[in-house]
C-alpha cells in the first residue's frame, strides 16, 4: 500500500491515458494495492488508494468491490464514507453516491462532537478534514442529481455549498461556478437574468468568465443575440488576463476551462443563428477542451459538451453521426439520463426502432429522480 501511494503522490491524478491505458507506474501500483486487498481483504488504505487509482481508468467498476467495503473500514471517519461516491459517479449508480454522501456529513459532525476543540492537523495530499470535508460531499450531492435530472436537489446542494464557501478559497470559486451551472443546465433563464446585476461583479477573471458563459445562454435562449455575443467577447477577455491563472480553480488551469466555455457558447450562439456547421465546429473544440481537463471528481466542467454536439447534429439530419457522439460519452457518463435520451433519438431518427424501443425504456428507469422533462439532450 505505501508503495503504490509513493508512486500515486508523485503524479496526483495522472495515472491513465485519454485511450485508457496505464501511464508508467500505474500498472504496477494497481497490482500492489490488488496484492495488498488480497492479503487483507480491509485494509483501508489499501482499499481507499485504489478508488483514487481506478476512478478515471476505462474500468471503474474493477473497484467496485472496494467502494462497496470501504465504509465498514473507518465509518467514523465522514472521509473514508464518502470515498465510495468516486466510483459510484463514475459507474452511474448516482443515487448510491447521493445517499453515501449526505451520511459522509453526518458522520463529520459526530466526529466534531467527539473531537471537540482540539487541534485538527491539516497533513496529507489535501486538507479533508471534518470540519472542511462537507463540501466535496455536497460537490457529489450536485453533481449526481444533475446526471439524475434532479433539478431541485441538485440546486439545493449546490447552493448549500456556494453560500458556505469562504472568500479567496480555490475550492469555493469552483463552488460558486457550479451553482451557477447548475442554472444554466435546468434552464432557468429568469433566475439568471434577475440574477446578473450580482453575479457579474465577481472578484476574479475565472469567476467573470464563467457568469459571462451563464449569462450568455440565459440570452441565446431569449433571442437577445447581441447581448450574448458581448458575454462572449468577455469570456475572451477574462481569459487574456494576467491573472487568469494565479488563483486555481481545480487541477485545471482557468484559462483551459474559459476557453471550453468561448468555444461553448460561441456553437450556442451559432446554433441559435441557424449556422450548425459552425456550430458543430464549436462544439468539437469544446469537447477536445474538454476530454483534456485535468482528472478530477467532480469534474471541473459539469456538464459534458456531448450533450450540445449529439443535439446540433440530430437537427442537420446526421443521426448516425449523433449516436456515435452519445455512444462516446457513455463511456465516461455510465447511465446517465440526458445521454441516453440522445442516444434513444437518434436510433429512433434512423429508424433502428427495436433498439431505440429498448433503450427509451432505459432512459425511463434512469429519469425515475427527474423532475425535468426533456425534448433533446439538453434543455
Amino acid at each position: 500500500a505505501m508503495f503504490a501511494e509513493a508512486y500515486m503522490n508523485t503524479t496526483q491524478w495522472d495515472y491513465w491515458d485519454i485511450d485508457g491505458s496505464p501511464k508508467g507506474g500505474t500498472a504496477e501500483a494497481q497490482a500492489a494495492l490488488e496484492a495488498a486487498m488480497r492479503s487483507e481483504h480491509d485494509h483501508p488504505g489499501a482499499n481507499h488508494l485504489y478508488i483514487h487509482l481506478m476512478e478515471a481508468s476505462s474500468q471503474p467498476e474493477l473497484a467496485m468491490p472496494a467502494a462497496q467495503k470501504l465504509e465498514g473500514t473507518l465509518p467514523i471517519s465522514g472521509h473514508m464514507v464518502h470515498m465510495p461516491g468516486h466510483i459510484y459517479l463514475r459507474v452511474g449508480e448516482y443515487e448510491k453516491a447521493i445517499d453515501i454522501n449526505e451520511r459522509s456529513q453526518i458522520v463529520d459532525l459526530q466526529f466534531a462532537e467527539i473531537w471537540g476543540d482540539t487541534n485538527f492537523p491539516v497533513i496529507g495530499t489535501y486538507a479533508l478534514s471534518h470540519k472542511t470535508h462537507s463540501a466535496h460531499a455536497l460537490d457529489f450531492v450536485r453533481y449526481a442529481n444533475y446526471l439524475q435530472g434532479n433539478s431541485e436537489e441538485a440546486a439545493e446542494a449546490a447552493t448549500l455549498n456556494a453560500a458556505n464557501v469562504g472568500p479567496g478559497v480555490n475550492r469555493g470559486l469552483k463552488t460558486k461556478g457550479h451553482a451557477w451551472i447548475v442554472d444554466k443546465i435546468f434552464g432557468r433563464w429568469d433566475k439568471i437574468h434577475a440574477d446578473n446585476a450580482a453575479n457579474s461583479q465577481t472578484p476574479t477573471p475565472y469567476l467573470k468568465g464563467m457568469w459571462s458563459y451563464v449569462m450568455g445562454s440565459a440570452h441565446v435562449a431569449k433571442g437577445h443575440m447581441g447581448p450574448a455575443e458581448t458575454e462572449l467577447a468577455n469570456i475572451r477577455t477574462q481569459m487574456a488576463a494576467d491573472d487568469i491563472d494565479d488563483t486555481g480553480v481545480g487541477p485545471t488551469a482557468a484559462s483551459h476551462v474559459l476557453n471550453l466555455a468561448a468555444h461553448a457558447l460561441h456553437g450556442e450562439i451559432e446554433e441559435a443563428n441557424g449556422n450548425l456547421d459552425a456550430a458543430i465546429a464549436h462544439y468539437n473544440a469544446a469537447i477536445d477542451l474538454q476530454d483534456n481537463l485535468n482528472y478530477t471528481e467532480p469534474p471541473d466542467w459539469s456538464q459534458s459538451i456531448r450533450l450540445y454536439l449529439g443535439a446540433a447534429l440530430l437537427d442537420a439530419g446526421r443521426a448516425a453521426d449523433a449516436e456515435a457522439v452519445y455512444m462516446k460519452d457513455l463511456e465516461w457518463n455510465q447511465q446517465n439520463g440526458w445521454t441516453t435520451f440522445g442516444l434513444y433519438q437518434a436510433l429512433r431518427d434512423q429508424g433502428k426502432t427495436q433498439r431505440a424501443i429498448i433503450v427509451e425504456r432505459q432512459f425511463q428507469s434512469l429519469w425515475r429522480n427527474a423532475d425535468v422533462i426533456l425534448e433533446r439532450s439538453h434543455l
